[in-house]
């Protein structure tokens, strides 16, 4: 799906929400919502005609004041999960140090926070799905690996993988996740 058609999809479900929100708190009319929500006479009036938009700052807002959870607005599925998050280091011990919410990622993919990295700026966010298929590495692709009881990230040329400062022969190693997404 294209970005403008999942912002589309976004921006009606928003609407509809809205109107769900109104019915199930029994709110008589969209100036209440303005004053509720501190929003310009008639905001709210306005971002539900026809052509215009509910924007993120207006739908966090709102599930802010009226206690919803956060995302309420944008999916009728709610699929949050909970994703752990850990620098290098606190991988090996398995001690986790963040978490980040998502919607319809599985819960068994996990951040790894760049903190001393040049292949990424520092505190660039990667998230990783564990690889179960080591036959499917693929090439230019990020993955992290286990050496002895190492961690490194590395991107995959052909059968050999780099970090920074190291190179890895994909024969060597224990490939452990790959690249899900990555987040700047």
């Amino acid at each position: 799906m294209s970005n403008s058609k999942y912002l589309d999809q976004i921006y009606a479900t928003r609407k509809k929400r809205i109107v769900e929100l109104m019915t199930n708190k029994k709110i008589r009319s969209y100036r209440r919502i303005d004053l509720k929500c501190g929003f310009a006479n008639a905001k709210m009036a306005s971002l539900m005609r026809e052509g215009n938009n509910i924007s993120e700052r207006y739908a966090r807002t709102i599930e802010e004041h009226y206690g919803l959870n956060s995302l309420w607005l944008d999916h009728y599925e709610q699929n949050i999960v909970e994703n752990k998050g850990y620098i290098l280091e606190s991988y090996t011990l398995k001690k986790q140090v963040f978490a980040i919410k998502n919607i319809d990622v599985p819960d068994d993919y996990f951040y790894i926070e760049v903190t001393n990295d040049s292949i990424f700026k520092k505190g660039t966010l990667i998230l990783f799905k564990p690889l179960l298929d080591i036959m499917k590495v693929e090439s230019n692709n990020i993955y992290l690996i286990r050496v002895d009881n190492d961690y490194h990230i590395v991107k995959s040329q052909d059968y050999v993988l780099e970090s920074v400062d190291k190179t890895f022969d994909i024969n060597d190693v224990t490939i452990v996740a790959e690249k899900f997404k990555i987040e700047l």
